[in-house]
């Protein structure tokens, strides 16, 4: 298995296309580990306590629509 060091080289080692793939990857990869953890909490109930706030805050007129 590759450092954390190494793998930075790597990184910056690399041709300027070569960084564009490897950012595009890199993107898409930590967007579904965001939302594979947003899944998770949502399941778990973690959030309920947020969604709760939000609903109140709502409900009592503590938000301006975008």
């Amino acid at each position: 298995m590759m450092s954390l060091n190494q793998l930075q080289d790597a990184v910056q080692q690399l041709s300027e296309s070569d960084f564009q793939v490897f950012q595009h990857w890199f993107a898409e990869q930590a967007s579904r580990k965001w939302d594979a953890q947003i899944a998770h909490d949502l399941e778990s109930g973690r959030l309920q306590p947020l969604l709760a706030e939000i609903r109140a805050d709502i409900a009592h007129g503590r938000v301006k629509p975008m």
